[in-house]
């Protein structure tokens, strides 16, 4: 079974999975909606979709001011085949953990940015996704991550358990901040970075830019002033920010990486 909705507006509804919408094995479609201050007491602020089986797609919708007491302030997806989301805004979404989407198994964005997301106690300010045991693949393509913050680190994306490979392309990682590590992003799973742009991203612990840990990444981006100043090992030096000056380690980044003059970074041997 597949429900559509076409510019459906959603605003100021409240429950305790799905502030506005919940789908239990359904595949959904949104097209030109708006979901807006919808709150859920538990997950999913604004949608709650979960089931094997089930997929998601959503395209030209915007997600504003949605808020989960736990995770998923926009929203919380378990277990779908296939999550597709396409030029759509997520902004100033609030959750403990995954400020705007807390997905468990496929996730795929094409061209949405992320604005003013937190993750309130946990990680990922705009994204988390964990693939820990399953084959789903993560693919993140386009779009800008701007003024994200998480409380425990991947201030604009946590990625874990990718049983394949994650990969994030052509995206630009802008002012995103974490108490913990990573102030972009936090990496536990075998990721590619490709063509991305990180600028002015921070981290009161280590990596503040990316912070990469029993994980496989290979990344070939741009890094500019993304030191904050803080204690611990992480802590920004001039000769930790850029990585494009000439084959160096980069002590910003759990574990080591090496950087070379084309951009390329890869885990040091």
């Amino acid at each position: 079974m597949v429900a559509t909705l076409d510019n459906v507006t959603f605003t100021g509804n409240r429950a305790a999975w799905g502030g506005a919408i919940h789908a239990d094995d359904h595949d959904l479609t949104l097209n030109g909606c708006t979901l807006q201050s919808n709150t859920a007491s538990l997950d999913g602020g604004g949608i709650f979709h979960v089931g094997a089986g089930a997929n998601l797609v959503a395209t030209n919708t915007s997600f504003t001011t949605n808020e989960a007491t736990q995770a998923g302030g926009a929203l919380h997806l378990d277990d779908l085949t296939t999550t597709t989301l396409v030029t759509s805004p997520f902004d100033g979404n609030t959750a403990t953990e995954g400020g705007a989407i807390h997905a468990i198994g496929a996730l795929g964005t094409t061209e949405c940015d992320f604005t003013g997301n937190m993750a309130t106690i946990g990680r990922g300010g705009a994204i988390w996704v964990d693939q820990s045991g399953l084959p789903e693949f993560t693919d993140i393509t386009g779009g800008d991550m701007v003024s994200n913050t998480a409380e425990s680190g991947g201030g604009a994306m946590w990625i874990a358990g990718a049983s394949g490979q994650a990969d994030v392309t052509d995206v630009h990682f802008d002012l995103n901040e974490s108490t913990g590590d990573g102030g972009a992003a936090l990496i536990n799973g075998a990721v590619i970075f490709d063509d991305c742009v990180f600028t002015g991203n921070g981290s009161q612990a280590a990596g503040g830019a990316v912070g990469i840990s029993g994980a496989t990444a290979v990344m070939r981006a741009d890094f500019t002033d993304w030191a904050l100043p803080g204690p611990g090992p992480g802590a920004n030096t001039p000769d930790d920010i850029n990585c494009l000056a000439g084959p160096t380690y980069n002590y910003n980044f759990l574990p080591q990486l090496c950087c070379t003059e084309s951009g390329c970074v890869t885990l040091c041997p």
